[in-house]
């Protein structure tokens, strides 16, 4: 694992979350794992790895040089190739995409991220912890040091020009960063609210594609008018959770969007909620869980096998999929349905 440390470099080319996840312990566990289920040089596996991080993720055929540095016939360097990019690289495909397809390979290969939701769902757990961690240490530093002029410019700058695209991302330690300034400013310049309230109750940002009506007038789905009418229907005011979901629930104008617009809105309407009660609303939490920006993990759901042919006797793959499972997939599959080496072999045979 000190080898990845040698990439401090390399990493700048990537999202921080790219380098938070390669140098993790869990991520060498994994690299563990590979190596006692099909038998190869740990240190070897992780000469793969660097490999294919400092060629932008590019896996190509790795196959090939997994059967040469390894010695292994083409069966084993396909398994190994397929749990290695599902393990260790498909868990931050989403960070990299602008490289390299990472879902891609895996399709190419008869398997799915599905497979190996679990290692997708440690990373996120990690990168939450890093990102809640950093929150906390940089509230620490500027309450020691502040923040620049300059940089409180840039806060404003981003809620008048990009908060659309603010509030499309999941977590991160860019968005813990961001956070962590807000919040800082908001404790401690006293205008600092009524300045972020005024900037998002005016942006012209066009938040969704549906028609919008606005007092029974046809007008632009813009972060303003959305505002407005969540303001107009909601005139006690009320900031809890079940204001926003009845709004949610019982607008026309959401009844018209697609989940990942409603999505959009939901977000917006909390964020409008985090500043207009600041501090109030966070005084019986943790600081940890203190957020300016709504943020959650997209917590991928692993996908049901999908059968095109008569499955094997009650189990839910079929005969080709079996076929095509790696020592890792077998050994999962065995295990979830309490079967030995015996009762699986009789099973398809």
């Amino acid at each position: 694992m000190d080898k990845i440390k040698n990439l401090k470099i390399k990493f700048k080319d990537f999202e921080k979350e790219v380098e938070v996840w390669f140098t993790s312990s869990a991520v060498d566990a994994f690299i563990h794992k590979i190596s006692d289920l099909y038998h190869v040089d740990y240190d070897g596996l992780w000469d793969i790895v660097i490999m294919l991080i400092e060629n932008d993720f590019f896996i190509g055929s790795i196959e090939k040089d997994i059967a040469k540095k390894f010695n292994v016939d083409q069966y084993a360097a396909n398994d190994i190739s397929k749990d290695l990019i599902g393990m260790i690289f498909y868990p931050i495909a989403q960070y990299i995409k602008e490289f390299y397809d990472i879902e891609a390979e895996l399709k190419s290969r008869n398997s799915s991220g599905g497979a190996y939701a679990a290692y997708t769902q440690r990373c996120a757990l990690i990168i939450d912890g890093v990102a809640q961690e950093y929150l906390i240490n940089q509230i620490e530093i500027y309450q020691k040091q502040g923040l620049l002029p300059e940089e409180i410019d840039e806060i404003k700058s981003i809620f008048k020009n990009s908060l659309v695209d603010l509030l499309r991302v999941q977590a991160s330690e860019s968005i813990a960063i961001l956070n962590a300034n807000v919040i800082f400013v908001l404790h401690n310049k006293h205008t600092f609210k009524e300045e972020l309230l005024r900037i998002i109750l005016q942006n012209q940002e066009i938040l969704t594609t549906q028609q919008f009506k606005l007092e029974g007038k046809t007008v632009s789905a813009t972060i303003e008018n959305w505002l407005k009418d969540f303001t107009i229907k909601n005139p006690a005011n009320a900031l809890d959770n079940i204001a926003i979901s009845d709004y949610m629930v019982s607008s026309s104008n959401t009844s018209l969007l697609s989940e990942k617009e409603k999505k959009l809105v939901n977000n917006l309407l909390l964020l409008y909620r985090n500043i207009k009660g600041f501090p109030q609303f966070f005084a019986k939490m943790p600081i940890e869980q203190w957020q300016i920006i709504p943020i959650e993990f997209k917590e991928e759901k692993q996908e049901a096998p999908k059968i095109i042919e008569k499955s094997v006797k009650g189990l839910p793959f079929t005969k080709e999929q079996i076929k095509n499972m790696t020592a890792f997939e077998k050994m999962v599959a065995m295990q979830e349905y309490g079967l030995d080496e015996e009762e699986w072999d009789k099973l398809i045979s």
